[in-house]
């Protein structure tokens, strides 16, 4: 039997309106209110537990993360569709909080913070350790996407689905080579997690016997990252022939940086990405890329939280996914001029 919001509102008698900024937090409701939406709510669904088998609810936290942003689009599809299968539903919540925060000081949705309302947690979007050691001080079970988590942090002790960017960032960069293109820059930022990819980066450089050109940005704006950044590297005497970016949107602002530049993509300047976000197809020329099946990330997530529901004392886990390299227009042979000025390895 499921408990509706519209039966909850009832049970507390306050509006439906009420009821949904009690439980959701959002908007402005009194203490006294949000505890008698809170009890109506517990006690339908312990009722409503005697009468049926219990389906297990997770949800899935975007942190700090807009809403809309295509690769947790599909985490969250992945995910929906493993639970679904298995029986359980799908709680979609986003969410922020401050990096710098205590983890007692971190406020997590009504839902998270009631005992027995959630059975488990996916946590996607921006992350940082803090959140990581809330959930496991509270014991609230979760299995989280490490390629973004930010700072440092022991994935040993969690459960964890991991994108391999290493190996794709490192594939994206033998592929440049293949090219003829010996002088690369990588893009990194300090606001999202690129730390992998810039050493899949700098390991193929050095097995290839090249100086790796990292070159990192503080804008919180990946479109704007790589428009600043693009510009910076196009107007050094040494400009590299090609740059490797750490997302699809950073990789547009260097088309930008570019264009404005009078430089022209591939025959001057080579550019790639990483995500395959739908932007890629788009652009002119479109974009070289790489793809981490995001969807397959979800399902994984999804698998192995009820995993966890269901062996709560199982040791952690840890799945590392592949990723594969989408060659398009945007990278093309060297300009023979770079070539021919840079010492071979």
């Amino acid at each position: 039997m499921r408990v509706t919001l519209k039966a909850i509102a009832k049970a507390a008698h306050v509006s439906v309106a009420t009821a949904s900024r009690a439980l959701n937090q959002t908007g402005p409701v009194s203490a006294e209110v949000a505890l008698q939406v809170r009890a109506a709510a517990l006690k339908l669904k312990a009722t409503a537990a005697r009468k049926v088998p219990r389906i297990q609810v997770i949800c899935f936290l975007l942190a700090n993360r807009p809403m809309l942003h295509p690769f947790h689009a599909h985490v969250l599809m992945g995910a929906q569709s493993l639970a679904a299968e298995r029986g359980s539903h799908i709680l979609f919540y986003p969410s922020h909080y401050g990096s710098d925060l205590a983890p007692s000081d971190i406020r997590l949705p009504l839902l998270l913070e009631s005992r027995g309302m959630v059975d488990g947690v996916i946590v996607g979007g921006m992350n940082t350790p803090n959140v990581l050691e809330l959930f496991r001080t509270t014991g609230m079970p979760f299995a989280v996407l490490g390629n973004n988590v930010l700072g440092q942090w022991k994935p040993e002790l969690y459960d964890v689905v991991w994108m391999d960017d290493a190996a794709g960032a490192a594939e994206l960069t033998k592929h440049l080579q293949r090219l003829g293109h010996r002088r690369i820059a990588f893009l990194e930022s300090r606001w999202y997690s690129s730390a992998r990819m810039r050493q899949g980066f700098r390991s193929a450089m050095e097995e290839a016997g090249l100086e790796p050109v990292v070159v990192e940005s503080d804008s919180q704006d990946e479109r704007d990252s790589g428009f600043l950044a693009g510009k910076r590297l196009i107007s050094q005497p040494d400009a590299p022939s090609a740059i490797l970016c750490y997302s699809d949107t950073a990789a547009h602002g260097v088309f930008e940086a570019a264009r404005t530049s009078g430089i022209r993509i591939p025959d001057d300047l080579s550019v790639a990405g990483f995500g395959n976000r739908p932007e890629a197809t788009a652009m002119v020329p479109a974009l070289t890329t790489a793809w981490g099946y995001p969807d397959q990330v979800g399902r994984r997530l999804a698998e192995m939280l009820l995993h966890r529901l269901a062996n709560p004392s199982a040791p952690a886990q840890s799945v590392l996914l592949p990723t594969r390299l989408i060659p398009r227009e945007s990278c093309a042979a060297a300009p023979v001029a770079t070539i021919a000025s840079t010492p071979p390895p």
